[in-house]
């Protein structure tokens, strides 16, 4: 049954309406249009990421982040004209893994008739009506690539990098950052935090961290997360002050880039702990070293134990001698 004109116009005066509200609020979109029911934490990334022009979100595995990373493209690619998406990566093979093959989940599930307004390739995604104006695609985030990433200029130019923390700085400082002089910019940088320095960081820890909206997720955010699953973490990760799981479960930064015998949290506790009081004196360990054969001699007095205590980050067991 053909529809009448007053009927066409009603149905386009609906998805006009519809589009509005799907602008000012992403929650809702993703349900309308993908059946999809945000998380507390997906929807703080979502309100962050539409209310900001730099966005930050460190967290650990499993809460979401990649989901919500493709409904906020699909969302900018309806809801905006003269849009530009580019998504980019330390490897072309992590976005494809994650966020592009999360982007055609989505299309196929896409409710009608929004679904046929766009066209999927292994490289693109670009509205019908307008593709050389409405457009996502993605890149390999390299020093070796940075002239690409610097030639990226649109209205609506918004750029997500993914595995962030492992992208050069020089891509963020010599080209990404180009993107906030356009109209209408949005950088958002995502990742499991898993170094104490570099760009990343810097957006969270640095002088700049001021000017990003921050949002933090752990694996515990994931409803069907349970406290068993996490305690099989700890377990793989050889503790809960491993620096893998809290880089990976809790999504914290970690204290060093390599883990210590003594986690740093438990040295600065050692190191402000009143109770640890060093003894009066100490026993003295000298080194006699002739030719290429170093001897190390120890007096041969014993030794009682009193307390144990850390001085300047090192572990020291204060002694008295009888």
């Amino acid at each position: 049954m053909s529809i009448t004109k007053q009927e066409k116009q009603q149905e386009e005066d609906q998805i006009l309406s519809l589009l509005k509200d799907f602008h000012h609020d992403i929650p809702l979109f993703a349900l309308t249009v993908f059946g999809s029911q945000l998380r507390p934490v997906q929807v703080e990334i979502a309100e962050k990421y539409q209310n900001s022009k730099r966005t930050t979100v460190r967290g650990g595995v499993g809460f979401g982040k990649t989901h919500v990373m493709a409904i906020l493209i699909w969302w900018a690619l309806m809801t905006h004209d003269d849009v530009q998406v580019t998504i980019f990566g330390p490897t072309e093979g992590t976005i494809e893994r994650n966020v592009w093959k999360e982007l055609n989940i989505l299309h196929s599930r896409m409710a009608m008739p929004f679904k046929d307004w766009f066209e999927v390739s292994a490289k693109k995604i670009k509205r019908i009506s307008n593709p050389a104006g409405c457009f996502a695609t993605y890149a390999l985030a390299s020093t070796d690539n940075i002239a690409a990433a610097r030639g990226i200029h649109q209205i609506n130019n918004f750029v997500f990098v993914d595995e962030a923390d492992g992208v050069p700085d020089e891509v963020y400082t010599e080209a990404l950052e180009n993107i906030l002089t356009d109209i209408n910019p949005k950088l958002c940088l995502i990742s499991n935090p898993s170094k104490t320095s570099g760009y990343f960081w810097e957006t969270w820890n640095g002088q700049a961290a001021k000017l990003w909206a921050h949002v933090h997720g752990r694996m515990s955010d994931a409803p069907h997360v349970t406290e068993e699953d996490l305690e099989a973490k700890a377990i793989a990760y050889g503790g809960r002050d491993t620096r893998m799981y809290r880089i990976m479960v809790e999504g914290e930064f970690p204290d060093d880039d390599v883990d210590g015998l003594i986690p740093k949290w438990a040295v600065d506790e050692a190191v402000n702990n009143p109770d640890a009081v060093p003894a009066a004196s100490y026993p003295v360990i000298w080194v006699s070293i002739q030719q290429t054969v170093a001897t190390a001699v120890f007096s041969s007095c014993a030794m009682t134990t009193r307390s144990s205590a850390f001085t300047n980050g090192t572990a020291r067991t204060s002694c008295s001698w009888r």
